[in-house]
């Protein structure tokens, strides 16, 4: 089947033969200044269609996979071919995530004088989806591609959730693209099995038969589409802000409030479907609260929508990047999750790779005030980890904080400061 949709000069065709895939022709790629004349609508179209956020490559096939189309996005700061300098991040998002998450970074990393990147992981936007257990090593493939077509030498890495294990992994096998002289990443919330985090919710999930957690996608769109809008879930539930007041957009956004609602709503539409929180929605609503009815009966329900809404849609087990994503983080043992085989080893072998005395690493993680995927006993674990590994031979630059007023999905959101601080301290680093 083939579809071409135009909304405002963005225009999406996409196809389905054995894979799905998008190709994006876009306007052109200068930031849009808003406009005093035209709609919020108009604007948040204009700035929605940005070339910067719709790109592609080709990777070549190996031994390992065929051909593959990779998809990505990158802050308006590459319009200048990265002559002036600027530190470049790649972000590794959480479960699903796509690379329209960008478009609440642009003015941020206008602001602060960096440029970031999203590489969409496989089965995610136009990223053509693979088999569960090549999806590291993929990606580890598909980093050095985008980068070299984007002519960036070297970066500092950024992650939330499970892109923590995409993050790990490039720090461990791709040492070669951190900063020669002060490598560094920054974990938000990072991913923590639920046998090491005893989140509550999380173990119930990994309780749940593979297939049930494989076709969770097909529950997304549902429950994205129709059950979460008419129930009005929070918008911070679903990572996506869209009732700042006017001097906060206009602060951290760069627009009127009008013109970011729209463009929550344009980034909610074209990602609904990628987007593993959608999925879990239900779940958290459901635990949020002590009866026990509540939490039957939404866990009951989201039964009646696997069961009414997966049988109408294809049974890929490869073609959702989120279904790829959540059952990846809940292998046992760390199954799949290339050389991250447990956080104590990868600390060893960081402080082998990365010298204090020629090339120290700079580690650092920030936890939501309340976390309902991790929970407080996946922060614990993580920096006990760290305190115990690390402390003795003291060769990483680790640190630790909480984050006010955020949970595991909106802790990303420019206004809850943790992201602008970890611009600055790249910035610093590298000065």
């Amino acid at each position: 089947t083939c579809g071409i949709f135009d909304v405002g000069g963005l225009v999406l065709l996409s196809w389905r033969k054995g894979i799905d895939s998008t190709a994006y022709i876009t306007q052109d790629a200068q930031t849009p200044k808003m406009s005093t004349t035209t709609s919020a609508k108009d604007d948040a179209i204009t700035f929605a269609s940005q070339k910067c956020f719709h790109r592609s490559i080709t990777i070549g096939p190996t031994s390992a996979h065929q051909k593959l189309r990779v998809s990505f996005a990158t802050t308006s700061g590459f319009d200048d071919d990265g002559k002036n300098g600027l530190e470049t991040i790649l972000f590794c998002g959480g479960m699903g995530a796509s690379r329209l998450l960008l478009y609440r970074f642009d003015a941020l990393a206008k602001k602060e004088g960096v440029r970031v990147i999203f590489i969409d992981r496989p089965g995610v936007g136009g990223s053509t989806p693979v088999p569960l257990e090549q999806r590291v090593q993929v990606w580890l493939d598909a980093v050095p591609a985008v980068l070299e077509h984007l002519g960036v030498k070297t970066i500092s890495l950024l992650s939330h959730s499970a892109g923590a294990i995409y993050a790990i992994n490039t720090l461990l096998l791709l040492p070669h693209l951190l900063h020669p002289h002060h490598p560094f990443a920054a974990f938000l919330t990072p991913w923590v099995h639920p046998c090491f985090s005893s989140a509550p919710l999380m173990k119930v999930v990994d309780k749940l038969p593979s297939v049930l957690v494989g076709s969770l996608h097909h529950i997304t769109s549902f429950v994205g589409g129709y059950i979460a809008p008419s129930i009005q879930f929070s918008s911070g539930m679903m990572g996506v802000t869209d009732d700042l007041p006017e001097d906060q957009c206009q602060t951290h956004y760069d627009m009127s409030s009008k013109s970011w609602s729209e463009v929550c709503r344009l980034q909610g539409k074209y990602a609904r479907l990628e987007d593993m929180r959608y999925a879990f929605a239900l779940l958290c609503f459901a635990f949020s609260y002590s009866l026990p009815l509540v939490s039957f009966s939404s866990i009951f329900l989201l039964g009646i929508i696997y069961r009414k809404v997966a049988i109408l849609m294809p049974r890929d087990p490869y073609n959702s990047g989120i279904s790829a994503d959540a059952n990846l983080c809940m292998q046992k043992d760390s199954k799949d999750w290339c050389t991250y085989t447990s956080l104590p080893t990868t600390i060893s072998s960081l402080q082998q790779l990365y010298p204090q005395q020629s090339r120290p690493l700079t580690i650092r993680a920030y936890f939501a005030a309340s976390d309902q995927i991790i929970g407080r006993g996946g922060q614990v674990y993580f920096e006990e980890c760290w305190k115990r590994g690390n402390d003795a031979q003291g060769q990483v630059d680790f640190a630790a904080k909480g984050v006010d007023d955020t949970d595991h999905d909106n802790i990303p959101l420019v206004e809850k400061g943790c992201l602008g601080e970890i611009f600055r301290e790249i910035k610093d680093l590298n000065v």
